[in-house]
């Protein structure tokens, strides 16, 4: 059976497409092309957003296997993503190798004035010393 990516308009086997979650009887799809390349784009647009989602979840999803070590700590995600905008751009986020983000106080929430965006190594190493 074949289907038509809404995207592209090419019409491409049903093995080879994302379904969309949002419609309820799931016709409309886009190719796994199609989708690949939306999240290339939205990478670029947004390079601090994996950061923030990560955070969020480890603050607020129970299910999250390193809860405990957050959210379970009460450790709260106090960022937006215009904040994280911010201190991607503060950081010059985009200049370094790995980014990752820290969190000044280990004990402290997520908020604008305790965390920072530094190299992967240096945040592994900070946890060691």
């Amino acid at each position: 059976m074949k289907r038509t990516c809404i995207h592209c308009k090419k019409i491409k086997t049903i093995g080879r497409f994302m379904r969309n979650k949002k419609c309820p009887n799931r016709h409309s799809s886009v190719c796994l092309i199609c989708a690949r390349g939306a999240n290339r784009r939205l990478k670029v647009r947004y390079p601090w957003y994996v950061s923030w989602l990560k955070a969020k979840e480890r603050c607020n999803d129970k299910n999250h296997y390193k809860y405990h070590r957050y959210g379970g700590r009460g450790i709260q995600m106090n960022l937006s993503q215009k904040g994280m905008t911010f201190l991607w751009k503060r950081d010059k986020g985009g200049l370094l190798k790995k980014p990752t983000l820290d969190r000044i106080a280990n004990d402290g929430n997520y908020t604008l004035s305790n965390c920072r965006f530094i190299e992967r190594e240096e945040n592994s190493s900070k946890g060691a010393k």
